[in-house]
């Protein structure tokens, strides 16, 4: 019997966790987030980009939805903005100038008392 051949467009999903219940209970859907990202900042992303891509289906999601599946992304792994801090400093640094001075301690409030 022959291998089945992985799709090369299914690829992005193969990182992606997916759970399904193995006995469907009512306590069922209480886990139901504990696998996506429903409870984080990225949630309407995360759900933008599902409900276009349960639209379309799983291989045309990835053409179609491309753009919510980016937005989607940079909002768990934040590469973009990680890549424009990286480029702001480098700039700064090539271009030699200071960093700001830190601001007084007492303008930070805290709730750990120091003895000094």
């Amino acid at each position: 019997m022959p291998l089945l051949k992985r799709d090369p467009e299914l690829a992005a999903y193969d990182s992606m966790p997916v759970m399904t219940p193995f006995i469907e209970t009512p306590y069922t859907k209480v886990s139901a987030h504990w696998m996506t990202w429903q409870r984080s900042p990225c949630a309407d992303y995360e759900y933008d980009w599902s409900l276009c891509a349960s639209r379309v289906g799983v291989k045309e999601g990835m053409k179609v939805c491309k753009e919510l599946f980016e937005d989607f992304n940079e909002c768990i792994f934040r590469n973009k903005s990680i890549g424009r801090f990286h480029a702001m400093q480098a700039e700064r640094k090539k271009q030699g100038r200071p960093y700001l001075e830190k601001p007084p301690m007492d303008s930070i409030r805290t709730w750990v008392k120091k003895d000094n």
